[in-house]
């Protein structure tokens, strides 16, 4: 668009030039409509403008970067942008939601703002809608970033915000306001205040969540826990979903996270410090955040706008630099989750069984980008050795006869697993959807496949163990792993002590370990026992030793107390994670978890870190927990288990192994005397220089945890 100043005589006093383009985006009850239609956002939040803004090379790289990896839409996160990334953005295609400059202005109990800098808010805010409101890459208007965070009904506060969403529809009526990014209404509030006070609180709903991350993740949680209460005919959204924060340059967590709040440690444990493979912490990020992603998307069905993951500022390595950026996994991930036909695998497992029958579903989600509807579908897995890029096993699951423009179709599939020659193999399960001989989409899924563990060659001489009300798979585990000479339900006598095993399941059967107990005698005289998931009993049981005891969604626990014993033999890093279970959609290793005294006899095996938010200081202490931990009594010890074997071992590989680990060690009296020393929080976070660098260097701490047992 030229528009030209000319005088009477022709000469040309001024010209002004600006790219524009036309379309239509609006809200219609509580959709999005694009050019007329409804339009479901797939996007990711936000880029590193602040950390480059004047380089006009880098928002050109990210944004082609964004547009090739199905992320449609972004936000800008209290960044308004210039004209370079704008100008990006229109012509590369991504949809943007501008998000003013003053992020949580009117958070706290502050008071509402001062007139003056009240005033110099509006000449930003003015600044901000005229310079971009003719790029047609602007889809929403945000006000602000959690203004009214911890006093959020604050009316004096409100008539200020109202203030600048009017001042935002004069200057531009014609796109949709976010009030707040946070901001959801609800009914009796606006009803009895808002409205009658003539407050304008936007047109969209918008929530920030933080899954995987600050709180348990979509692996155990459905995000019908989010998406509820719903204000009839208003767009629902989240502009901030996030799964945590890979620093730019290493990979690993960003070290304030790992540091000060153990939040990454919930997630990889002692993998977050600095030393580490940032391969495990990048794994983690990947499979959360498309796993989110994709639930987002295939549980929508009329409720939801559309979600914004959280932050793609955060999924490139050097993303403030345009030479040097490059992807980190989830980049792919999201590709797939994003993609206009979606593809969703509905179980969250990813281990299994050579040759195992798997019944589950494929969600198939239509945001085709034209707008069709598709007829005569096929659905087909493809398993794929990782190395090699062979593949191992392929076959048709599914026809989907049809599939029209924004619906969501669920098909039921039946997937058989290949077999494996390894004991355990990588393979990428590739879902494809296809047109005849047009493919449609696909996505990939990382999965491993183990061949079923033969059973000990022969029992153990001279071992006795004793079953007492353990669940049915846990038993039938016990008599299969044939580790044991003898297996019963009786207690033995005194004189065989040494050589026995008491396994005990649920807080009734510990009453035999109470002082004075036969139980508890026989391991006084050299017995050892394991109590699975014993709760409270365990606390009353050991009062001088046991703190407390919380039930949990544990995700992931940390092996590194016992990391290279024969307690955790054939683990890999990451498998006491996602465990499947029987009878559960949910994938999660431990429902219970305890915590230990401080100067007590107990000491952890393996470690336990709930997931949390923001916390004081003073609170990290009670962060530090156990899903399996040791008592010595006596010439014997306890063992308490908080995993969850019986719900596991018949389902997970790797649940299997470390069952089959742990009846082979209490087997052996002397298996826990030596154990690794591992690092504190203050040891592992510590940093030293290099002597030929600026950079800073620590000894990897699986590699420090090894050493010490040499």
């Amino acid at each position: 668009m030229d528009v030209t100043l000319e005088s009477k005589s022709g000469a040309v006093l001024d010209k002004w030039t600006h790219n524009v383009g036309f379309r239509t985006f609006e809200t219609r009850g509580n959709k999005f409509f694009l050019n007329g239609k409804p339009y479901w956002l797939r996007g990711a939040n936000q880029l590193p403008y602040g950390k480059n803004s004047w380089d006009t090379t880098l928002p050109r790289k990210l944004i082609r970067l964004m547009h090739d990896g199905n992320l449609r839409v972004t936000r800008t996160h209290a960044t308004p942008w210039n004209e370079a990334w704008l100008d990006a953005a229109d012509e590369i295609g991504l949809g943007v939601s501008v998000e003013g400059i003053r992020p949580w202005a009117l958070a706290g109990k502050i008071g509402a703002t001062p007139p003056d800098m009240f005033a110099h808010w509006l000449m930003e805010n003015e600044d901000v809608v005229k310079r971009g409101r003719n790029h047609p890459s602007i889809l929403l208007w945000t006000i602000g970033n959690e203004m009214l965070l911890r006093d959020d009904k604050n009316l004096e506060k409100w008539k200020q915000l109202s203030e600048v969403v009017g001042q935002t529809r004069r200057l531009d009526p014609f796109r949709p306001v976010v009030a707040d990014s946070t901001y959801k209404r609800e009914a009796d509030f606006y009803n009895e205040t808002l409205k009658p006070n003539g407050i304008d609180d936007g047109d969209v709903d918008d929530i920030h969540r933080y899954r995987g991350w600050y709180s348990d993740s979509p692996f155990v949680v459905d995000t019908t826990a989010d998406v509820k209460n719903l204000t009839p005919n208003r767009p629902f959204i989240g502009q901030e979903m996030s799964t945590g924060y890979p620093d730019l340059d290493s990979g690993l967590p960003v070290s304030r996270y790992t540091k000060d709040l153990l939040t990454p440690q919930a997630w990889v444990g002692q993998y977050s410090y600095s030393g580490s493979d940032p391969a495990i912490f990048l794994e983690h990020n990947r499979a959360v955040t498309k796993r989110w992603a994709e639930q987002l998307r295939l549980q929508r069905g009329d409720k939801t706008a559309g979600f914004m993951l959280f932050s793609a500022e955060c999924w490139f390595k050097h993303s403030y630099d345009a030479k040097s950026v490059s992807p980190y996994p989830v980049y792919e991930a999201m590709h797939d989750a994003w993609s206009p036909v979606g593809l969703a695998l509905e179980t969250g497992r990813r281990r299994f069984f050579a040759g195992e029958e798997i019944e589950t579903a494929v969600f198939i989600t239509n945001d085709d980008e034209q707008f069709r509807d598709f007829r005569r579908l096929t659905l087909r897995v493809a398993f794929v050795d990782e190395k090699t890029k062979k593949e191992v096993a392929a076959a048709n699951i599914g026809k989907i006869e049809n599939l029209p423009y924004y619906a969501g179709v669920r098909q039921s599939v039946r997937l058989r697993i290949p077999p494996t020659k390894k004991a355990r193999q990588p393979l990428n399960l590739v879902l494809r959807l296809s047109n005849g001989k047009t493919e449609i989409s696909r996505t990939l899924d990382k999965i491993e496949v183990f061949a079923k563990r033969a059973p000990t060659a022969a029992p153990i001489a001279n071992s006795r163990a004793v079953t007492l009300s353990l669940g049915s798979d846990l038993r039938q585990f016990v008599r299969d792993s044939k580790v044991f000479q003898t297996i019963s339900d009786e207690m033995p006598a005194d004189s065989e002590a040494s050589r026995t095993i008491l396994l005990i399941g649920g807080e009734d059967s510990s009453k035999t370990l109470q002082s004075g107990g036969h139980g508890r005698k026989l391991i006084e005289q050299g017995a050892t026992a394991i109590l699975f998931s014993p709760g409270k009993s365990a606390v009353d049981l050991f009062p001088n030793d046991v703190l407390s005891v919380k039930s949990v969604t544990g995700e992931y626990a940390d092996f590194a107390p016992s990391v290279s014993t024969k307690l955790t033999e054939g683990l890999k890093a990451m498998d006491i994670k996602w465990w499947g279970r029987k009878n559960d959609w949910r994938v999660f290793v431990a429902s219970s978890a305890h915590r230990l005294k401080t100067g007590g006899a107990a000491r952890e095996l393996i470690r336990f870190i709930p997931s949390h938010g923001y916390i004081a200081p003073e609170r990290v202490p009670e962060q530090l927990m156990t899903v399996f931990f040791e008592i010595p009594i006596g010439k014997g010890r306890i063992w308490v288990c908080d995993l969850d074997l019986e719900k596991s071992v018949s389902v997970d590989p790797a649940a299997h192994i470390f069952a089959a680990n742990l009846l082979s060690v209490a087997a052996d009296p002397t298996s826990t005397r030596k154990l690794p020393e591992v690092p504190s929080k203050k040891k592992s976070s510590r940093t030293t220089k290099s002597p030929s660098s600026s950079r800073t260097k620590m000894k990897n701490p699986t590699q420090t945890l090894r050493n010490s047992l040499n």
